[in-house]
């Protein structure tokens, strides 16, 4: 367990990487999220802070909103936040949607359908996570999602976004946006 600075309960020992306790900025709880982003983040901060010797601010690590994906049999399948269970568990009332859309814009060359799974909280309208499926674009979108969850934004921000329209590279209207 740890502060946001990465103290640990002993005020001269800091954790970092794999074996740190971060906060979930989704449910705003510890949890652990042994990924290497978090570690790389978390390892600069302790390191900073330890190296700091109470000159200036402190570094701090807010959270993280847990991002994941990984590629199988050509198919990636990606998550950033929470799923409908932990949403659930964390005590929100979750409600869903889904949705599938062309990651490229139709009659392009590697054209391919993304499954989109959202997440958000029935009462607050807010995103709390996403999965993402599919063979071209998926897990990249994902990385879309992270900054709106991390600033905790409502399901309505989605349609606010500007995002890329390149018939090679993506639809004029985003899996995202569907």
């Amino acid at each position: 367990a740890t502060d946001l600075n990465m103290r640990t309960s002993n005020s001269s020992i800091w954790a970092c990487g794999d074996c740190a306790e971060v906060v979930h900025l989704v449910t705003e709880a510890p949890a652990y999220v042994p990924l290497s982003p978090n570690a790389f983040r978390t390892a600069r901060v302790a390191g900073a802070n330890a190296a700091r010797r109470g000159r200036g601010a402190p570094e701090q690590f807010r959270g993280t909103v847990g991002a994941y994906a990984l590629k199988v049999a050509g198919v990636e399948i990606a998550l950033a936040g929470l799923s409908e269970n932990d949403a659930r568990a964390a005590g929100f009332d979750p409600v869903t949607a889904d949705a599938s859309h062309s990651s490229r814009a139709a009659r392009m060359p590697g054209r391919s359908p993304i499954e989109i799974h959202l997440i958000a909280d029935r009462k607050s309208r807010r995103l709390l996570g996403g999965h993402l499926v599919g063979k071209d674009g998926a897990a990249l979108r994902a990385n879309v999602l992270v900054p709106l969850l991390r600033e905790r934004a409502a399901v309505e921000d989605l349609y606010d976004l500007d995002l890329i329209y390149s018939p090679p590279l993506a639809p004029s209207l985003d899996p995202l946006l569907v």
